[in-house]
């Protein structure tokens, strides 16, 4: 299978050997059949209808999946580039996910009401899934790296007793599968995989209402 997927050269290894590109993919679906395998369950068997949250985090996923392999396509320039995770807010902003209503390190809760729909929501995707795809270029950071925070807001997420920790346990799983292949130099994710990613913290951090903990998270590598 491996064989058929395209191959770029590993800038990093003598020779300059060819790589499978774009596995990203992989998580990409694992992912969003998981999620809505989950969905299904909450809705059909736990008659659970007021929360989409799977299938809203599924749709960004697929949104972000898709919006990374046009890129691996067309190559397109960081000044559309840049923009192309706006799209993946779009399921965060209709389902209005999140709660407007945030604590801010020095006025206390705000509620930012439309504010947090159309400016804080799209802010935090773009800024994620940007910061992940630009850690593209040494083998394993841009699948480690966010593999590292998702299992940080798992963690904090169970900690304070969040049900939504639920959506992680797939992604998380394939995320670090594909990380460990990624830094052997063995795949590469490509942007399908960064822009999936990426997009999967930031969905994750508004769903379950911990963007601060995103934040301090993503800091380091912006």
């Amino acid at each position: 299978m491996l064989s058929r997927l395209p191959k770029v050269p590993d800038e990093h290894k003598p020779g300059r050997p060819l790589v499978p590109n774009g596995l990203g993919i992989v998580y990409v679906l694992v992912s969003a059949i998981y999620l809505f395998i989950l969905h299904g369950f909450q809705s059909w068997v736990l008659q659970d209808w007021e929360r989409p949250s799977a299938l809203t985090l599924a749709s960004c996923i697929l949104f972000g999946g898709f919006m990374g392999l046009l890129d691996d396509w067309a190559d397109i320039r960081w000044r559309y580039k840049a923009f192309l995770p706006l799209i993946a807010a779009l399921p965060l902003i209709v389902i209005r996910e999140g709660e407007t209503r945030m604590s801010t390190y020095f006025f206390g809760k705000i509620d930012f009401g439309l504010i947090y729909y159309f400016i804080i929501i799209p802010a935090i995707v773009t800024i994620t899934t940007n910061t992940v795809n630009q850690l593209g270029g040494l083998n394993g950071l841009e699948t480690i790296c966010p593999s590292i925070i998702l299992t940080g807001l798992l963690i904090v997420s169970i900690k304070h007793g969040r049900s939504e920790s639920i959506l992680l346990y797939a992604p998380l799983i394939i995320s670090w599968i594909l990380a460990y292949y990624n830094f052997r130099g063995k795949i590469f994710v490509g942007n399908t995989g960064s822009f999936a990613l990426g997009t999967t913290l930031a969905a994750y951090a508004i769903i379950a209402n911990i963007e601060q903990t995103l934040a301090i998270s993503i800091i380091p590598y912006i």
